[in-house]
């Protein structure tokens, strides 16, 4: 199940954090809780984490994404996106990226 949203800025407190604040009914027809991970498709695709908000805080139709979520998305306040639930795949590989101490840059 998929649902379309207007885009809108995100609480200061939510910055950093890959937050997407939805109303509680929509959270609710996805299916989704607070924690979960949902795709989000504008332009292109990203991924954040739900957290549930009602009214005054957030209209029927918004979501509240922070600015690196919807350069990702390369969307605009006030563009509608899609989101819909999401399992996140099992990683079969990890890889250590090495990072030079002051001492060894020189």
């Amino acid at each position: 199940m998929k649902f379309k949203l207007k885009v809108d800025d995100a609480k200061k407190r939510d910055v950093g954090r890959q937050i997407a604040r939805i109303p509680v009914d929509i959270a609710e027809k996805l299916g989704v809780r607070t924690g979960d991970i949902v795709k989000l498709t504008g332009k292109r695709v990203s991924y954040a984490k739900v957290w549930r908000s009602s009214p005054p805080e957030i209209k029927e139709d918004q979501i509240k994404i922070e600015a690196l979520t919807r350069r990702n998305l390369q969307v605009n306040l006030d563009d509608t996106i899609e989101i819909e639930t999401t399992k996140p795949a099992l990683a079969t590989n990890i890889a250590e990226i090495g990072r030079a101490s002051c001492r060894e840059r020189g």
